[in-house]
């Protein structure tokens, strides 16, 4: 699928992930740094697309897409858990930009507008409210007195959590095994 150009956003989050993947520790996080500033200044910073990614930085796309956003949402979800630093305003100008792309029907499409939904764009767009979440969440409140993690308390209604429970709602009525 990679097209190649340099700074192509899907072969970026790919290097991201595979390098946290194989887990060698200092000697390539570096370069794990170095593919999230990249893949950050790739970020669409204006127009319908903000927040998102499109193919690449030097494609003047600003409408951006959520298969190519999806990907960079992953890698810097990996690359931030490995221990590199990912901007707070890089995850809050994804939060921004996918829960202004939610449908009405509570599904996202391809990209931001008048596309209809699909399941795998509302998976992507669960997947991204459900990461994007935690990435902003506040350390101090992830943890008890013990250091054992909170996981099951009443969740604090939030703009990010009703539209991923709008997301799941329909993916419930419309999950289909034989389409998309």
């Amino acid at each position: 699928r990679g097209l190649g150009i340099p700074g192509d956003t899907y072969e970026i989050s790919l290097m991201i992930m595979a390098l946290v993947a194989a887990n060698d520790g200092a000697r390539d996080k570096a370069r794990i740094s170095e593919l999230v500033s990249k893949l950050e200044d790739s970020q669409i910073r204006r127009g319908p697309g903000r927040g998102s990614w499109s193919y690449g930085s030097g494609l003047d796309l600003a409408t951006g897409d959520h298969s190519n956003s999806q990907y960079a949402v992953l890698a810097l979800r990996d690359a931030q858990e490995f221990g590199v630093d990912v901007e707070t305003r890089t995850w809050e100008l994804i939060r921004n930009h996918w829960l202004g792309a939610q449908n009405g029907d509570g599904g996202w499409g391809y990209t931001a507008g008048n596309n209809p939904s699909t399941g795998s764009m509302t998976v992507a767009g669960i997947a991204t409210m459900v990461i994007v979440n935690s990435m902003l969440a506040d350390d101090q409140n992830e943890v008890d007195e013990d250091g054992n993690p909170i996981c099951c308390g009443a969740a604090e209604e939030t703009p990010s959590l009703k539209a991923l429970e709008r997301g799941v709602e329909w993916l419930t009525r419309n999950f289909a095994v034989g389409m998309n």
